[in-house]
């Protein structure tokens, strides 16, 4: 069995460089005063992905700020959320999971310059994007009819 110590260990938040995280010296006290954080639970400043991920989602509107973070995880789960507008500056991101959630949010013909990605992960979410919108496409074809079938008629 394991001692209720060492799984609380496991669990104590801690920031991207494994140092303890504290609301005392934390920037959103506002956030904190409405209860849109919780230590350990929801917060931007863990290492934890699922605590900055529902740090964003009760705080959209702070993601924005968060898009030139130095932690690779605060920088793609602040994409996720962030104005479309400021995604085009991390197209050129370092971290391939930043350039994939990019490719993810924005327009497929902004994304067309990542087919050549590095990266494995950015290029099938570029193609998976791609064959969708072709797919999407002659979907509608097929509902709304080809101009072919119109002209036979």
């Amino acid at each position: 069995m394991v001692s209720g110590s060492s799984n609380m260990a496991e669990s104590d938040p801690v920031d991207w460089e494994g140092r303890p995280v504290s609301c005392r010296d934390c920037p959103h006290e506002l956030i904190r005063a409405e209860e849109r954080c919780d230590l350990g639970r929801i917060c931007v400043r863990d290492r934890r992905a699922r605590r900055i991920d529902r740090f964003f989602a009760a705080n959209p509107q702070e993601a924005d700020k968060y898009l030139d973070h130095p932690y690779f995880e605060a920088r793609v789960l602040a994409a996720k959320y962030a104005s479309i507008f400021l995604l085009p500056r991390l197209l050129h991101d370092p971290e391939p999971d930043v350039r994939a959630m990019v490719a993810h949010r924005l327009p497929v013909n902004r994304v067309q310059q990542l087919r050549n990605d590095p990266d494995r992960k950015v290029r099938m979410v570029v193609t998976q994007r791609v064959e969708g919108e072709a797919s999407s496409r002659c979907s509608r074809t097929l509902t709304t009819g080809s101009g072919l079938s119109r002209r036979g008629a």
